[in-house]
């Protein structure tokens, strides 16, 4: 089973989406800063199947994650996720922005965007 990435530099929110993700039997790992975890995304590229972000955090950004993800390994999927009104398109960020999602996070469909960009980079392999 490989990885689902998240990365929020609120201990809060990267602890109330852990739990979403250990319900549903997901192999999650969690960083609070993004470095370390574009650190880890660098070594483990092979065992990752889903990054899930939060766009402001200090040091780098989330879409500044995507982007230095794309030029590692353009395969893995990213969600974002932010408290930006209105949010910013997927379509005009990094490439491996698949989903936005908008805060306060939706169990339902924070799970329902897992799901699919899971089923999708499994169909890619």
């Amino acid at each position: 089973m490989k990885y689902v990435v998240v990365i929020d530099d609120d201990k809060m929110v990267e602890e109330y989406l852990e739990s979403f993700l250990r319900r549903a039997d997901y192999r999650e790992i969690s960083f609070n800063d993004p470095r370390e975890a574009f650190d880890f995304i660098k070594e483990h590229c092979d065992e990752i199947c889903l990054v899930i972000t939060d766009l402001n955090m200090p040091q780098m950004t989330g879409v500044q994650l995507g982007e230095e993800m794309m030029k590692v390994v353009s395969r893995i999927p990213l969600i974002l996720f932010t408290a930006a009104v209105p949010p910013p398109l997927a379509e005009d960020l990094s490439n491996n922005v698949k989903i936005v999602l908008q805060k306060p996070l939706v169990r339902k469909q924070f799970m329902d965007a897992v799901a699919s960009l899971i089923g999708q980079a499994q169909d890619v392999r």
